[in-house]
């Protein structure tokens, strides 16, 4: 396979929001109102809200986590995450950065990256999708480990040696 198929067969799941990672988020209130209660078969995990005000916190109810605001985790590219993702646009998750912020980046760590990973931060995106934690980005503007963390560059001096 060529680096241009290569590098298209990236795009397309890089930039589709139902196949960008190894798994996928969708609201349980929806998965249910379209699927049915038999659809939990399908759930690998919930993930209910963490986040408030900036800081991490469980959010505390009477009772159970409304559904509203629990998502469900699916693989990537099961047809009901397919489904709800088919209205959202097809697009880079960052934008890919510019050559000359990535001339920047590699002048910092002192070489150049190898060909077709600069190909995929500069015609793909500039991190943010991937297995796991996700491809990390390259600043300015890339993605960031759980979106507050480290960028790519950040890891790479802080672990150079």
């Amino acid at each position: 396979m060529s680096h241009d198929d290569l590098i298209q067969r990236i795009r397309r799941r890089a930039w589709d929001p139902a196949r960008r990672h190894d798994r996928v988020y969708v609201p349980l209130d929806w998965l249910k109102r379209e699927y049915g209660e038999n659809i939990r078969s399908r759930i690998h995990h919930t993930q209910q809200p963490l986040r408030e005000g900036g800081s991490l916190m469980q959010l505390s109810f009477d009772g159970p986590t409304p559904d509203h605001l629990i998502k469900a985790a699916l693989e990537a590219g099961a047809p009901e995450a397919v489904e709800y993702f088919s209205d959202v646009p097809h697009e880079p998750p960052y934008p890919p950065i510019s050559e000359a912020d990535l001339r920047a980046c590699e002048q910092r760590i002192g070489q150049e990256l190898p060909k077709l990973l600069r190909r995929v931060y500069t015609e793909v995106s500039n991190g943010g999708f991937g297995p796991s934690y996700d491809l990390l980005g390259l600043p300015p503007g890339g993605h960031r480990a759980y979106e507050v963390g480290p960028d790519a560059l950040e890891e790479y001096e802080k672990y150079r040696r």
